[in-house]
């Protein structure tokens, strides 16, 4: 009698178990949340049905706030992570490519990021736009002019008449002037424009050191009267000196 009893504990026990892991009708089966197991991928910033913000806004992924880092980019080394100079060199040389060097490389994204993320660790001196001036004399001004207007000593300026009122140069592409393209522009796009180029400028990465780069950067912005925001350093003004290639 015993031995019946527990066949019939066994059996229905058994039965039970048998009929609970069907995956049809109100039963669960083996998936417990199959919305979540089935669910729909979405593609990170593209817009989804989800968003009731404007289109620019209707992204699955929002992108970092304007002057924060995003999440995974900070390295682990503690040197580098509290000290401004040491910290934006790690960035650009680990997150940024040459797009000349690199077809698949989107030059329009990466000027972005860089507003995003790099904010110039020099702080504003005598010193230091001193020392800016003298690059940018060497590097720029033959182009951009002393006085960043556009009018170097290679650049044909013509008027409306067709006569030459500048230099006799061999570019007719004239650069903007610095008080009138550079405002709204962020430290990081600016960075980025020396370091790689844009349009008919070449990158000055090789010519320029990462220091330097930023020097001539607070130069540029004195030139054109923008009032500098700059960041202090955190323990000098130490600099990764491998540049990005």
């Amino acid at each position: 009698m015993k031995k019946n009893f527990l066949f019939l504990i066994t059996l229905a026990v058994s039965a039970i178990a048998i009929t609970s892991c069907k995956s049809h009708g109100d039963n669960t089966g083996r998936i417990f949340m199959p919305d979540m197991t089935y669910s729909n991928a979405y593609e990170a910033y593209a817009s989804t049905k989800f968003q009731h913000q404007s289109d620019t806004d209707a992204i699955s992924a929002k992108k970092p706030v304007s002057g924060s880092i995003p999440r995974g980019y900070l390295p682990d080394n503690e040197e580098v992570r509290t000290n401004d100079g040491k910290l934006m060199a790690y960035l650009f040389k680990n997150y940024f490519k040459n797009p000349a060097g690199d077809p698949s490389v989107d030059d329009a994204a990466q000027r972005l990021m860089a507003g995003n993320m790099l904010s110039n660790p020099i702080e504003k001196t005598d010193e230091v736009l001193a020392e800016g001036k003298v690059k940018y004399d060497i590097y720029c001004a033959v182009c951009h002019g002393k006085k960043g207007l556009g009018d170097g000593s290679i650049v044909e300026i013509i008027d409306a008449d067709g006569n030459k009122t500048g230099e006799d140069g061999p570019y007719t592409s004239i650069p903007p002037a610095y008080e009138t393209r550079l405002p709204g522009l962020s430290d990081g796009e600016m960075f980025y424009s020396i370091t790689y180029g844009k349009n008919y400028m070449g990158g000055y990465f090789t010519q320029l050191s990462t220091e330097d780069r930023w020097k001539v950067l607070l130069y540029i912005k004195d030139l054109a009267g923008i009032e500098e925001g700059a960041v202090a350093m955190v323990e000098g003004k130490d600099f990764i000196e491998e540049e990005a290639q």
